[in-house]
């Protein structure tokens, strides 16, 4: 197999994985909803949106150099594995167990949320080691053996999950259940690991000494970004009741499934943009162009059909309660999770080109320019969540979510332009727009029918005016679809 080939089949592998570990995401999100109901729902958010922030900084961004070093010709793989993965261990202990001492010292948490914190930073700190091993992988092309791992822990924790259910567990028991899950994907990690690496303990202080001083720049944007993503589930913890979490937290959960659309794109595009960007090449404004207008093409209907069919999907998902349970009024309506799930998809759409942005800088080689906008989106976000949340609780959090993605679309798209004097044309927007005003109407007139027709005749329907009004050219699924030689 050539080595395009090989590209090409891992691309695929891995596209395959995510979109059966999201299924099996889905299943496990459709069965904690409606077993814990809104309140206990609204703990387990809490506790998940709390631990990412330290998941983040345990990580740190030791995988990026990681991967870059072992990808070097001639590189001691084995030294910069082991080294590595013993940092990260002793780091990843560190930082998890003073998240759960200040977890101990937060008065509005629950000692359900707290434990909870305890045994999901125990979980967390599988994955966070795992990842190296991902890295091994990925060097090697081979990342069937990650998505074999990934979902072999998936699968077990969404078997646990459902037997916690059937044998009427409480919450703690289901979060012991990622501690298993996230824990044998590591042990299978580490044995199909062992066919192109052999770990153990490394000390190399000098070693550690130029890896943290070289992922810092990374690491620093990493915690930033979560942080503004995550940090208004934490305030709403702090500020508003369960109940609230839990409202907020179904739809935000359809969010970050959503949210890795425009990542798996982005990832193939990825290697090419990097290329062009280095070597100046004179197809780059094109490239650009086209996965912006890819971009474009998917988020718009996106936004639309979610707002329209908002609450049969949230109910799909999450079970009636989420869109009839509420704590406030919006527009002097209640203010239920599809409520919260109509603004957050704008968000959504918006993230597809903040993401697209983003890489973009990364591929010319700027992480440190990311760091001060991405600290101008904290102060930002948490800024105005202080404002909001205590005036309209998940909906003043959702509406902040909006504000900051724009914030970080436009701001980021202004360093890229400077940067590079690239900007997207608009001449596909007004095509795309018509398209999916035309889809709007089919999803607006079938609103009543089972959501699997109406999503079905509008998925059609956009396909079929986005060909009619040349807004999908024959051409642009190359983009996606071609296999480049390398």
């Amino acid at each position: 197999m050539s080595l395009a080939q090989r590209v090409a089949a891992n691309t695929l592998i891995q596209f395959i994985g995510r979109v059966v570990s999201t299924v099996t995401a889905l299943v496990v999100v459709a069965s904690l909803t409606r077993y814990l109901g809104v309140s206990a729902y609204g703990d387990y958010t809490t506790i998940f949106a709390y631990v990412s922030f330290f998941g983040v900084l345990a990580d740190f961004g030791f995988f990026w150099i990681m991967l870059r070093e072992i990808s070097k010709e001639k590189a001691n793989e084995a030294k910069i594995i082991s080294n590595v993965l013993t940092l990260r261990t002793i780091f990843g202990i560190l930082v998890f167990l003073i998240g759960f001492l200040i977890a101990l010292l937060i008065p509005q948490y629950t000692e359900t949320i707290k434990l909870g914190i305890g045994v999901i930073a125990f979980a967390w700190l599988w994955l966070a080691l795992n990842s190296t091993f991902v890295g091994v992988f990925q060097r090697h092309l081979r990342m069937d053996q990650a998505v074999l791992t990934d979902l072999l822990g998936r699968v077990v924790i969404l078997l646990g999950v459902l037997w916690v259910i059937a044998n009427q567990g409480d919450l703690i028991d289901i979060l012991w259940m990622y501690v298993f899950g996230n824990g044998l994907n590591f042990l299978a990690s580490l044995v199909l690991g062992r066919n192109f690496v052999r770990v153990q303990p490394k000390f190399d202080l000098a070693f550690w000494s130029q890896i943290i001083r070289e992922a810092w720049p990374m690491g620093i944007v990493l915690i930033l970004h979560v942080v503004y993503f995550k940090i208004d589930t934490v305030m709403l913890s702090l500020m508003q009741s369960s109940v609230d979490v839990g409202i907020y937290g179904a739809p935000y959960k359809i969010l970050e499934v959503l949210l890795t659309i425009p990542a798996m794109f982005l990832g193939n595009v990825f290697p090419t943009l990097t290329q062009y960007l280095a070597s100046q090449d004179e197809r780059l404004p094109r490239l650009y162009q086209q996965a912006f207008d890819v971009l474009a093409l998917i988020a718009f209907p996106l936004i639309l059909g979610t707002v329209i069919l908002a609450q049969p999907i949230l109910e799909f998902v999450a079970g009636a309660e989420y869109v009839t349970t509420s704590t406030i009024t919006w527009l002097s309506l209640p203010a239920t999770g599809a409520t919260a799930l109509q603004i957050l998809i704008i968000a959504v759409g918006i993230s597809f080109f903040s993401q697209f942005f983003n890489y973009l800088l990364i591929a010319m080689g700027r992480q440190r320019s990311l760091i001060l906008p991405n600290l101008i989106f904290v102060i930002l976000n948490v800024g105005l969540n202080f404002g909001m949340i205590p005036i309209l609780s998940y909906i003043g959090a959702s509406l902040t979510t909006v504000a900051t993605e724009l914030a970080v679309a436009l701001l980021l798209g202004w360093i890229v332009w400077r940067a590079a004097k690239l900007r997207p044309a608009f001449c596909s927007l007004g095509k795309i727009v018509l398209s999916t005003l035309g889809m709007g109407v089919v999803t607006w007139w079938l609103r009543e029918a089972p959501l699997a027709l109406n999503l079905s005749a509008s998925i059609i329907t956009y396909g079929y005016l986005s060909i009619l009004t040349g807004a999908l050219p024959q051409n642009m699924l190359s983009l996606i679809l071609k296999k480049k030689e390398v």
